[in-house]
């Protein structure tokens, strides 16, 4: 199929543009269903003009559209310091609990990274761990800046609350608001803990 002439964009939107028709593919089709060639279509450039911007091809795109995700997802944060916690937690619990239960492009596409693992997808979600980790304790603490087990142990409950939107979303065996009220009370147990290892 022959592709229309690009219109020429500098370097930084072309790459722009290329993950976000990437992340609107892979966020409704999932990493095994979408090409290079899909990708380039939608774009209106030539399959090659891929491998400019992402050499290792799908990994290294996937890996582009995977950060832009995230970083929707992080953006969506409640981090008001005008508000309590006791109203914050429960906002981003259940803005997280959406995207699982509405099969969000942002939640598939993160729940494929986790499952496929290839080493290009590692930097972008524990980066996006840690940033997420330093909102949470901004939230709770006061501080984008906490102990040393106490981001171990955020990072942690994050992993963990991904694994059950995963096995509430394929299973169903609970609830929603049993789910919600199971990750809001575990959160602030977790950092209570983990802030006593410090002392």
């Amino acid at each position: 199929m022959s592709v229309a002439p690009a219109q020429r964009l500098a370097p930084a939107q072309r790459r722009q543009q290329l993950v976000e028709v990437a992340f609107e593919l892979f966020g409704k089709r999932g990493y095994e269903d979408v090409a290079l060639e899909d990708v380039a279509e939608a774009a209106g450039v030539k399959r090659g003009l891929i491998y400019h911007y992402f050499p290792a091809g799908k990994p290294d795109l996937f890996a582009g559209a995977l950060a832009e995700g995230l970083t929707r997802g992080i953006g969506q944060v409640d981090v008001d310091p005008d508000r309590g916690i006791d109203e914050k937690l429960p906002r981003n619990v259940k803005m997280f609990l959406d995207l699982a239960e509405n099969n969000d492009p942002i939640y598939r596409i993160f729940r494929d990274a986790r499952r496929i693992e290839h080493p290009s997808f590692t930097p972008v979600i524990e980066g996006i761990r840690e940033a997420l980790a330093r909102d949470i304790a901004f939230n709770h603490l006061g501080t984008r800046e906490p102990a040393p087990a106490v981001l171990v142990a955020l990072e942690g409950w994050q992993a963990m609350m991904a694994t059950m939107m995963d096995v509430w979303v394929d299973k169903g065996n609970v609830t929603r608001a049993e789910l919600e009220e199971l990750i809001t009370t575990l959160l602030p147990r977790i950092i209570e803990t983990a802030a006593a290892v410090e002392r």
